[in-house]
């Protein structure tokens, strides 16, 4: 082998050992943002500025994000932030937090569909299913949003066995059918109070931290 050889085998290790440094550091400074905003969310979730990495990373912010995995991280917390905004078991809610509630549905719907953590993807549907839920107790469709939730909350349970709210609230869909007679266990039946909300909401909010 060459001297020029070498010398360019030489650079690359170093380099390569370089990148592998950076990176480690990196995978500590977003571990630490993430844990710290964490936190800011269960204090103040109407915070926009949450598990932002840029500005904590040596690597470049998309080489960052592909290694470490942040997109997906980012995205779940994300979906359960719109969620929790949208003040579901609110009486009378305005045109923001509907907004956030579409939102909700987009970034969990994302989730659910090609999320890399199947933990994530479980609570995912779960809040999918969720929303359903609560929106069959008004919605003139409860029938077809009841059985959604079902499909959601089954899935949710496909995906993680010892999600312990998919299973509450897959039995709360399954106690509606029986009390709305055959037919719902299949999604019919008619409108209901305020209940799906609790133990169905709640909790599920902050699932997956």
């Amino acid at each position: 082998m060459s001297v020029g050889m070498r010398v360019l085998l030489a650079v690359v290790a170093l380099i390569g050992a370089a990148l592998l440094a950076l990176l480690a550091l990196d995978i500590r400074s977003v571990d630490e943002t993430f844990r710290a905003d964490d936190v800011r969310f269960q204090r103040n979730p109407g915070d926009a500025g949450l598990w932002l990495t840029e500005e904590n990373t040596r690597l470049p912010r998309d080489v960052a994000d592909t290694l470490l995995g942040v997109d997906d991280d980012r995205q779940f917390r994300s979906g359960v932030r719109f969620f929790r905004l949208s003040g579901l078991r609110s009486q009378s809610r305005s045109i923001e937090q509907s907004t956030f509630q579409q939102a909700a549905e987009l970034e969990l719907s994302r989730v659910a569909r090609s999320g890399s953590s199947r933990r994530h993807r479980s609570a995912a549907a779960n809040l999918r299913g969720v929303i359903n839920l609560v929106e069959a107790a008004t919605s003139d469709e409860s029938g077809q949003l009841l059985q959604r939730s079902l499909t959601e909350f089954r899935e949710a349970l496909r995906l993680n066995p010892e999600n312990d709210e998919a299973k509450y609230n897959l039995e709360l869909v399954l106690q509606i059918g029986s009390e709305n007679g055959p037919s719902g266990d299949e999604g019919g039946g008619g409108s209901r109070g305020d209940s799906p909300a609790s133990g169905a909401g709640a909790a599920s909010a902050g699932s997956g931290y």
